[in-house]
């Protein structure tokens, strides 16, 4: 055996540059053209506009409860990897920054250094994360063409925070709060537990998931509850007496033993895009909704149950009933981007090899490469105080 087979014997494996990566670079050097198309937020392509995800500059084609009734009103993931190896003669070494641009990647080389001796071990090459997302780089795109049949810029509305309850059970209970003007009480029903003064709808549909909405001056705040769960129910109950609003209507909630929050935050602007993706020579629809600095209690509006689980080797969540049985749904957050992908024809792995081929970018680049506008966030126009919020005991 000669010395260069001896050396390169000693060199680590090392894993081929990610597909990403070669994308990248390939359209740092050569670009990909695609068709304009003009959208508005929250419109539909009537034809199923191709949308590239090219570089910039090219074209963009129980207790004791006492009934009470109110006498005022109320409503309303970043990838990086790095090998650094050197035994012997050669040394390689490549460096991915999860922070480049999907505009641009350079990609330099340098003469190999002169062979030194040495008896370090080898550099463990490290396990590459879901999705290469960063705070610099907050959203995924295709990194080829897709035909993309419905785009949305979402920004939320003002004073709006929710969070996300885990009961001992095992259902999940949503809570909310929304600023406002005084809020109106008409169908409403209302009782006293413990602190806090909850109603419930008189007319609501058996089927439905019960709603609770608090007594509070100005703006609105409710809970949803696991869907078939009746009203009251003791779960619903403990919660209730463990709550307190203080002078300002922020809340407060004292956590019963067994209940834990697995998420709250004020709602951030929400990017939305339904794919069309080629799976074995068909083509399935995925949709990704993508909330930078949000919350999971932001897309899981509405009483919705999730069950841990892993997507893509990482902890995750899935929606555990969901209203169609067909429907694959799931929720992960990486650095601090939460993502709901859904689809009604598409299986958990389908999907994973879906994210498996997904880019970071910007907003802005996001927005210019699916031809959707950021809207501006609306404003507060109500004088009504004091306006509900989370308390400082709700941090997850």
């Amino acid at each position: 055996m000669n010395v260069f087979n001896t050396v390169y014997a000693l060199r680590p494996e090392i894993d081929p540059m990610p597909a990403a990566e070669r994308a990248r670079i390939r359209e740092s050097l050569f670009g990909i053209g695609h068709d304009n198309a003009t959208r508005s937020v929250r419109a539909r392509s009537e034809s199923g506009a191709v949308v590239s995800t090219a570089p910039h500059g090219t074209r963009a084609t129980a207790a004791p409860r006492r009934r009470w009734r109110p006498f005022f009103s109320m409503l309303k993931g970043a990838v990086g990897i790095a090998a650094a190896v050197a035994v012997g003669a050669v040394v390689w070494s490549f460096v991915s920054d999860d922070e480049a641009a999907t505009v641009s990647e350079s990609v330099s080389s340098a003469p190999a250094p002169t062979p030194m001796p040495s008896t370090a071990a080898p550099t463990t090459v490290a396990a590459p994360v879901r999705t290469p997302v960063s705070l610099a780089e907050p959203l995924l795109v295709p990194e080829g063409q897709l035909t993309v049949d419905e785009v949305a810029i979402s920004p939320p509305a003002p004073g709006t925070s929710s969070m996300l309850i885990s009961v001992p059970d095992g259902s999940t209970m949503w809570l909310g709060d929304f600023d406002g003007d005084p809020p109106s009480a008409d169908g409403l029903e209302f009782e006293v537990v413990g602190a806090v003064a909850v109603g419930v709808a008189q007319d609501r549909s058996p089927d439905s998931a019960v709603g609770y909405q608090f007594f509070l001056p100005c703006g609105f705040m409710f809970v949803n509850d696991a869907p078939g769960a009746e009203p009251y129910r003791p779960e619903a109950v403990t919660l209730f007496e463990a709550m307190a609003f203080d002078a300002n209507s922020a809340l407060n909630v004292s956590m019963p033993g067994g209940f834990s929050i697995i998420d709250a935050g004020t709602w951030q602007t929400s990017f939305t895009a339904q794919y069309q993706v080629p799976v074995e020579g068909a083509t399935k629809t995925a949709r990704l909704v993508q909330v930078p600095n949000g919350s999971l209690a932001q897309l899981t509006f509405g009483g919705r149950q999730l069950a841990p689980s892993p997507f893509a080797g990482d902890p995750a969540y899935i929606e555990s009933a969901p209203g169609d049985p067909n429907l694959v749904s799931i929720y992960w957050q990486d650095a601090d981007t939460v993502f709901h992908l859904s689809s009604i024809d598409m299986t958990l792995a389908e999907l994973e090899s879906f994210v498996s081929t997904l880019e970071a970018t910007t907003p802005e680049e996001w927005s210019e490469r699916l031809s959707t506008p950021i809207p501006a966030a609306p404003t507060v126009t109500t004088s009504c105080t004091p306006q509900p919020s989370l308390g400082p005991t709700l941090d997850p």
